[in-house]
């Protein structure tokens, strides 16, 4: 991308399937300027996330190099809280 990243994004991600097990479908609405971007596949969303935000996949941080903060909000989700404080 030509452009320089912003510093934050915000975007309501929708998740579906197409069929019964079929392929995962995606699309991203920036709720500021109401566009929608559709994805046909996890790997493309993934791919669309990582330009925003200029991230390399060989830069990309592997489960083990998590942030604290990432840990946290699983741990929250997985253990039933609702929201995170």
């Amino acid at each position: 991308m030509n452009e320089e990243p912003e510093s934050y994004n915000s975007f309501l991600l929708r998740l579906w399937r197409t069929g019964r097990g079929g392929t995962w479908k995606a699309s991203l609405l920036d709720p500021l300027t109401g566009q929608r971007v559709g994805f046909n596949s996890v790997g493309d969303l993934f791919r669309y996330l990582r330009e925003r935000v200029e991230i390399s996949p060989d830069k990309a941080p592997s489960d083990r190099q998590r942030s604290p903060e990432v840990d946290h909000a699983e741990s929250r989700v997985q253990g039933g809280e609702e929201g995170m404080t």
